[in-house]
């Protein structure tokens, strides 16, 4: 049972007392009608070709508890209908009052490359603890999935994307976490942001808003000082594979099985063996931030370490399997910038066999997207790739830079009769792209 279980409770939060609002139970919350069903509470927010507001008798006549909207019409019964000139900022009203009324702890996670990792991990080896899903990390996504906050959890955890400046501001200050993850700086959304000083900006708003008392997990080494000069009454904990890190990840062994890293620390606490399901070595990072937040949160150890070793990320996270004529593909297509791609380069490492990347664009790069698809051609080829094959319009200067053993496609099918045509037995093939570049399409088709 979620927390905003009833039409009273959301008035409450609301502060509205004169009403003609059914006393009714709330089981989900919904901002597309035609998921509406008996229990639900329905915001009809505005979007870019359509008003969900112009939907609000259909959320009644399907059994809507509750539906928020901007609709006029006089019709609309007062006993379901509450309307507001802006149903997003009521959404993102109750979300802040329903966070603050919050009795556990909470996370929120943001950075150029691991927050989705680092929640899912989360949400896994943290006892009685709730995580957005999916890709719940905007200014609608966050406050729904703090309306989703059953009653018996303990730790909310809460992914924060930015895509512009004061987007992290705006999603921390609804949540006020009382840890604040900060996975890494990195060259992505360079579209909006600008530059990767751009990005370490946006993404430090999340300091400003840990609440007075709290900590921040950052990244040992290059920004640590900026972070740490924001704020004066918060505690700061620094991880990396530096010894000089409060928490340090040393690898002992990796496989394409598995990751066995020791984590050594300078705040007197045992050293601890891990083995990680999960390939790379910007994974054990994002085990070791996981790790870090459990033991701010008085987590056992043994519960952490074995929930870790049968942990499974999303199939479309450097996940790799059976592919076409006995070959092996490694999909990591859900999103693509200049550090990740390196990560899963260098992920390769761990298998035997002829090594193949089919890439799509990195999206969002701005204006030096051309140098960092060349360089992305540039690291594979001193990486001893032996073949990468491109598809977009910026991937093109990958394959270029990579030399003979380079090709692009500019035809969808072209490229899949040559995958079909061309892959062998033994091949290990790495596949990467932004989301927008659904790259995932050359893997199942």
């Amino acid at each position: 049972m979620r927390i905003l279980d009833s039409t009273d409770f959301l008035l409450k939060l609301l502060k509205i007392e004169n009403h003609s609002i059914s006393s009714q139970p709330i089981t989900d919350v919904q901002i597309d009608s035609r998921l509406v069903k008996s229990g639900t509470l329905f915001f009809g927010l505005q979007g870019n070709n359509v008003n969900g507001s112009d939907y609000a008798q259909d959320a009644i006549n399907r059994g809507a508890s509750c539906v928020i909207s901007n609709n006029l019409d006089k019709s609309l019964d007062e006993k379901y209908h509450l309307f507001h000139q802006s149903p997003i900022e009521l959404l993102q009203f109750v979300a802040k009052a329903l966070a603050k009324n919050f009795n556990g702890t909470k996370l929120g996670i943001t950075g150029s490359n691991g927050k989705t990792t680092v929640k899912n991990l989360l949400s896994e080896l943290i006892e009685d603890a709730y995580s957005s899903s999916g890709n719940f990390n905007n200014e609608i996504g966050l406050p729904l999935s703090i309306l989703d906050l059953p009653v018996n959890a303990n730790v909310g955890i809460f992914e924060m994307g930015a895509g512009q400046p004061g987007d992290i501001k705006f999603l921390s200050e609804i949540l006020s976490p009382s840890i604040g993850i900060i996975t890494s700086i990195g060259r992505s959304h360079l579209e909006r942001l600008g530059s990767e000083e751009g990005v370490l900006r946006v993404k430090s708003e999340l300091i400003e808003n840990i609440q007075s008392g709290g900590t921040a997990i950052i990244p040992h080494g290059k920004y640590e000082q900026y972070w740490k000069s924001i704020r004066s009454d918060i505690d700061f904990i620094t991880f990396g594979f530096d010894k000089d890190a409060d928490f340090q990840a040393k690898i002992i062994s990796q496989t394409h099985q598995n990751c066995s890293f020791e984590i050594k620390d300078n705040l007197n606490h045992p050293q601890q063996t891990l083995i990680s399901p999960l390939l790379g070595t910007h994974n054990v990072l994002n085990v070791l931030i996981a790790f870090i937040a459990s033991q701010i949160l008085g987590q056992e150890h043994t519960f952490f370490k074995t929930k870790l070793k049968k942990f499974k990320n999303f199939e479309n996270r450097l996940s790799p399997r059976s592919w076409i004529n006995k070959s092996i593909i490694i999909n990591d297509s859900y999103n693509a910038n200049p550090e990740s791609f390196s990560a899963g380069v260098d992920s390769l490492n761990l298998f035997k066999g002829r090594k193949i990347i089919i890439l799509g664009d990195m999206l969002e790069l701005g204006n030096d997207s051309k140098l960092f698809h060349e360089e992305a051609g540039q690291y594979a080829l001193n990486a001893g790739i032996e073949s990468l094959f491109s598809f977009g319009n910026h991937s093109k200067y990958a394959s270029m830079v990579f030399g003979k053993n380079g090709k692009h496609f500019d035809d969808e099918n072209e490229l899949k009769l040559f995958i079909k045509n061309n892959i062998s037995s033994g091949d290990l093939v790495y596949i990467k792209g932004s989301r927008g570049m659904k790259m995932e399409r050359f893997i199942d088709d």
